[in-house]
């Protein structure tokens, strides 16, 4: 469930443990060519099962109550684990106080913990951001959090699968993020949202331009609207490879 890179002896340490393994199961097709780059002599062992998504329960989920947020500004929010180097909060940070720079209209929730959290919190009360970047900390549901969102961003370094962003676009939320291995499985530049580079004012830019342009969110909801949603059907794939 994350991009696999390894070298040295974390790859040798995982290559043993893989030779115990009967089926080694990635989330997207760019995490299966990159184990299987990583052991090619496992290749018959490999196989795809995307995350499953249920898209009636989320929906259903997103209905139970209405967040106690700031409904006075537009909402962005970032579902993701406190961790610099993968989730990229370090770029979230500097996103945030590029986009200050520019206007004061929108609160920035972010759902989740992490080890990063301290450095966060020291960040924004440094900057000058408490009024703008909230730290939710961790939700059982966060479905109403994205409902309420005007944009939903993630400024990860590398993903598996970008399960948080798949159920935003399943609530028809338009979608900034950065450009990790396998980001173009669920992105359309342009049409469900905007894939930047890891330059902050870049994602900053991006962000202000959809908070400045409701009419562009309004047909990226559209377009999210027109998509196939849901996979619940790939559960088949789970019992196909118990069967074998």
């Amino acid at each position: 469930n994350a991009e696999y890179i390894l070298t040295g002896d974390d790859q040798k340490y995982q290559q043993e443990v893989y030779k115990k393994i009967d089926t080694i199961v990635a989330v997207s097709e760019t995490v299966h060519n990159q184990l299987q780059s990583v052991f090619p002599e496992y290749t018959d062992k490999l196989a795809i099962m995307p995350d499953l998504i249920n898209e009636k329960l989320i929906y259903q989920m997103s209905q139970e109550f209405i967040p106690d947020i700031d409904s006075s500004k537009k909402i962005l929010l970032t579902v993701a684990r406190l961790d610099k180097n993968q989730k990229g909060y370090d770029i979230l940070l500097e996103t945030c106080r590029e986009l200050k720079k520019i206007t004061d209209n929108f609160v920035w929730y972010i759902i989740g913990e992490g080890p990063f959290r301290k450095e966060m919190e020291v960040f924004i009360m440094t900057h000058g951001l408490s009024d703008c970047l909230i730290l939710l900390g961790a939700k059982s549901n966060p479905y109403p959090y994205m409902a309420a969102a005007s944009i939903y961003v993630q400024t990860s370094r590398n993903e598996g699968f970008g399960l948080s962003i798949a159920e935003s676009l399943i609530l028809n939320k338009p979608v900034v993020t950065t450009e990790y291995g396998c980001v173009y499985v669920q992105m359309k530049q342009g049409l469900n949202g905007f894939v930047c580079s890891f330059d902050p004012e870049e994602i900053a830019g991006k962000i202000d331009y959809l908070l400045q342009n409701t009419s562009v969110c309004d047909k990226m909801a559209e377009f999210s609207n027109t998509q196939k949603k849901g996979n619940t059907q790939n559960i088949t794939i789970f019992y196909d490879l118990l069967n074998k």
